[in-house]
């Protein structure tokens, strides 16, 4: 996150100011917040300033292109709220929030569980991946095993099975601002460590051959888009300034450029979906 300011020792949560959002998200795009809240503690969520009842989390920032031109206002990180993974019975866990997708990888194989290798090339943490439901295609997907959420509704804290998540491709009933992912509980099945290390290694050697690492970028720019339509993106490096399409990875926006290039290539490749009469819905998080 590169240089820390100093924290604000007022009200509950801590407050950071004048904080480059841009050293926050994998795209570096952002401006410089006011104000960043930084929840501890459940207390902390109760005092957490909301405008119109929605919020703006961010805890690694991998999935948010975020604008560099004006003050978003109160930003909350959820990145030193809740590290620990809780060994409740065999094979099951509380995961934290706060919690890479690396770290829950590792410590449930290291038990001899697992079956989310896959998701080791995802730079994000816990509460990130569960509202978004990540995913690999036909390998992995975080809510195969997850039992129940636990979060904070803006007025409660609240416990909700898995089937009171509205998980689907990559989408979740979380992701309409109203709601702070604070842990979840996942079942994992048995598994042989020499099988999750065959998969983790697998996934390592897939993402080597295939992701452009040629510039920032948050991933996958769309959970539903037309093939033929991203193969035009790719092959004519549809783009704006230093912000383009990959020549290498399908689905996937290199931002090398400002806000504006990227929200501008996007905005491009959707036009083309509309005129081809093609459904087009963006995966990533525009905050304009």
């Amino acid at each position: 996150m590169g240089s820390k300011p100093k924290y604000h020792e007022g009200q509950a949560p801590l407050v950071r100011t004048d904080v480059d959002l841009s050293l926050m998200t994998t795209a570096r795009t952002g401006c410089t917040v006011a104000r960043l809240h930084i929840p501890h503690e459940g207390d902390d969520l109760t005092l957490l300033p909301s405008a119109g009842g929605h919020y703006l989390v961010i805890s690694n920032g991998s999935n948010v292109l975020a604008t560099d031109s004006r003050d978003l206002g109160d930003v909350i990180w959820m990145g030193e709220y809740d590290k620990t993974i809780l060994r409740l019975s065999p094979g099951v866990y509380r995961v934290g929030c706060s919690v890479m997708a690396q770290t829950l990888i590792r410590e449930v194989n290291a038990d001899g569980y697992g079956d989310i290798e896959e998701l080791i090339s995802v730079p994000g943490m816990l509460g990130g991946l569960v509202c978004m439901n990540a995913s690999i295609p036909n390998r992995a997907c975080i809510s195969d095993h997850l039992l129940s959420v636990e979060a904070f509704d803006g007025r409660r804290f609240v416990t909700l099975d898995r089937d009171e998540c509205g998980f689907g491709y990559r989408e979740s009933r979380f992701q309409d601002g109203t709601w702070i992912i604070l842990a979840a509980t996942f079942e994992f099945p048995a598994q042989e460590p020499s099988i999750s290390k065959k998969r983790v290694d697998a996934r390592r050697a897939r993402v080597k051959e295939l992701h452009d690492h040629s510039a920032p970028c948050f991933g996958t720019v769309f959970r539903k888009s037309s093939g033929f339509i991203m193969r035009l993106a790719r092959r004519f490096r549809i783009g704006k300034g230093k912000s383009r399409f990959s020549h290498k990875t399908g689905n996937w926006l290199c931002c090398g450029g400002s806000f504006l290039d990227s929200l501008t290539a996007i905005r491009r490749v959707e036009r083309l979906h509309r005129l081809a009469g093609k459904a087009c819905d963006r995966e990533v998080v525009v905050w304009e």
